[in-house]
């Protein structure tokens, strides 16, 4: 008789950390993966019934890079004021802009924005919404407006989204129920 530990251990394929892969019978693989999750909470593009404020996430690219890719975009786009933001990570921005705006322009320009995200856009799509952390990730400051490019002033919208989702790793794991603020 063959122990089934032995033979479970026997069909591990992979393992990095706390990660294991394991093939099954008949086209199923099986993974566990242990790792720690950052509680992130977050604001959502939508104001109203296809009405979007401008969210963008931007990553590896420098501060004088970004101003430079926000003023090219709010002059082709006519947007406004622009607040970058950022946290202790070096090169790591997040762009609102509060001219509103329908789902399908807002995909527009963070897809020409050339410093986007490309997790951020395919997410954004997917999910008919931006969505950007207004919370500080484990072992990061607080996140500080560090640059304001001047533009036409739009009021800051009344309603708002709050969204609570889990992230590993820097990917979004789980997103939980929006709650409406405003």
């Amino acid at each position: 008789m063959t122990n089934p530990l032995s033979e479970i251990k026997s069909r591990i394929r992979g393992y990095s950390g706390f990660a294991f892969r394991m093939h099954l019978p008949r086209d199923f693989i099986a993974y566990m993966l242990f790792t720690r999750v950052d509680h992130i909470v977050g604001f959502d593009s939508k104001v109203d019934y296809d009405k979007h404020i401008l969210l963008i996430d931007c990553d590896s690219e420098t501060l004088d890079n970004v101003v430079s890719e926000c003023v090219r975009i709010r002059d082709m786009y006519d947007l406004g004021e622009m607040f970058i933001v950022g946290d202790s990570k070096p090169n790591s921005f997040r762009i609102w802009c509060f001219k509103i705006l329908t789902f399908r322009e807002l995909l527009r320009i963070i897809s020409e924005f050339k410093y986007s995200d490309l997790y951020f856009i395919r997410f954004t799509a997917k999910r008919g919404k931006a969505i950007l952390r207004v919370s500080s990730k484990r072992g990061r400051d607080v996140q500080q407006i560090v640059k304001i490019v001047e533009g036409k002033t739009h009021p800051i919208p009344t309603r708002f989204s709050k969204i609570s989702y889990e992230t590993p790793d820097g990917h979004v794991y789980k997103f939980y129920e929006p709650e409406e603020i405003g």
